[in-house]
């Protein structure tokens, strides 16, 4: 008797959670929707403190589902590492395997310790540790024919050192610059070296008086970097509305076709088929603007009851047949064990597994209904990765006038 009315509460608590996280969880913070590893990566530097504490949405995999569900129902607990250890967790499973993923979560656990301190750098009073994929945003070839002088040397010393890379040392050099004189020059210069250091405030502050196409350029990347894809929507929009085919507009294209797909929002005919015309032939941009348009359409939400009725089945429907096999794997798994240990009169082993097998339940319902949208993104992804062949608005830039 009194295993049926363990099993009976056991199966009770099952419905209340069921019906608890058949609500959608309102979401907060800065990652509120899906981003590029590289985006992560911007925003963390640019936002370490928010970083941590943002929540990150839940995706087709169980793991991250069940992080994403740990985050939004635990309040805010302080971690010595940049990023958190729930944080980095979550990234590894977005940029590898299952199995090596979970290695690397279970390698920072062990670290996450006070004596920790003293062996990783120090980022906003933080413990620079992210996973090894996100250490450095990635490169791209510098096209800066404007700063070299007709011999091929760089036409100053703060010209060398952006062209190097050393953008600690650049942004020094030119406020050094600005300090004596004043000029516009030093001011985008400034800007750039900020912008690729993701001191984004220090862009805002260099060019927020400047209407020159090539501030309003630097500006868009840093709204874009930053995460204000409406702002930078905006001020893209206004370059490519110049018309003509310079490098800015071409930069300037690709950061508006880019913020409206990370807005999941269908931007204005006009201006898309403008910067379509920038940036393919013009026998390729009306097939460019149909795969675009789908991609930035908002994908229809598969019901709850599909992820619910068998763990896996939302994830298969939208085809992440190896995410649906490990949430079918687990919920089994952890069902199984409940049942087992009910069945031999071990309550506290019947309670755990119960337990573990509900939150693994509810992270698999926010897996499943979240696979409609992850397979949207990663339809949008591939558009984006085209854009970004012309030109990565979070690499790291040199500017051109």
């Amino acid at each position: 008797m009194a295993t049926m009315s363990i099993a009976a509460m056991a199966l009770k608590m099952f419905f209340l959670v069921f019906a608890f996280f058949s609500l959608s969880i309102p979401s907060n913070g800065l990652a509120q929707q899906y981003l590029l590893p590289e985006e992560y990566l911007h925003q963390l530097f640019a936002f370490p403190g928010a970083f941590n504490t943002s929540h990150f949405p839940a995706t087709p995999s169980l793991f991250q589902s069940a992080i994403a569900l740990y985050q939004e129902c635990s309040s805010n607990r302080h971690c010595v590492f940049l990023p958190s250890c729930s944080r980095y967790s979550y990234l590894c499973f977005e940029t590898m395997n299952p199995h090596r993923a979970l290695l690397q979560t279970m390698n920072r656990f062990y670290r996450c310790n006070t004596s920790a301190f003293g062996s990783y750098p120090i980022v906003s009073g933080l413990l620079y540790d992210p996973p090894v994929t996100l250490m450095m945003p990635p490169a791209v070839p510098l096209d800066s024919d404007y700063c070299v002088q007709g011999d091929g040397k760089p036409s100053d010393y703060g010209t060398w050192l952006m062209m190097n890379s050393e953008w600690d040392s650049a942004y020094t050099y030119y406020l050094e610059r600005l300090f004596l004189e004043d000029g516009r020059e030093y001011r985008l210069r400034a800007a750039v070296a900020a912008l690729n250091l993701n001191r984004l405030d220090a862009v805002r502050r260099w060019l927020a008086a400047d209407t020159s196409i090539a501030a309003r350029g630097i500006l868009a990347l840093s709204c874009y970097r930053s995460g204000r894809f409406n702002e930078s929507a905006s001020l893209s929009q206004g370059i490519v509305e110049l018309k003509g085919n310079s490098d800015w507009q071409r930069r300037a294209a690709v950061t508006y076709l880019a913020s409206c797909l990370c807005m999941r929002m269908k931007p204005d005919i006009t201006v898309s088929a403008e910067a379509a015309s920038v940036l393919v032939p013009a026998n390729e941009v009306e097939p460019f603007l149909e795969e675009y348009n789908r991609a930035c359409g908002s994908p229809p939400a598969v019901p709850y009851a599909i992820a619910s009725t068998i763990p896996g089945l939302g994830q298969a429907l939208n085809g992440y047949t190896s995410d649906a096999f490990i949430a079918f794997t687990f919920c089994s798994l952890l069902g199984l064990g409940a049942w087992s240990s009910f069945d031999n009169d071990n309550v506290a082993g019947g309670i755990f597994f119960s337990a573990m097998f509900l939150y693994a339940y509810a992270a698999n319902i926010q897996s499943g209904k979240a696979s409609a949208a992850r397979r949207a993104f990663d339809r949008s992804k591939a558009v984006r990765d085209r854009l970004y062949l012309r030109f990565n608005p979070t690499a790291s830039f040199v500017e051109v006038d």
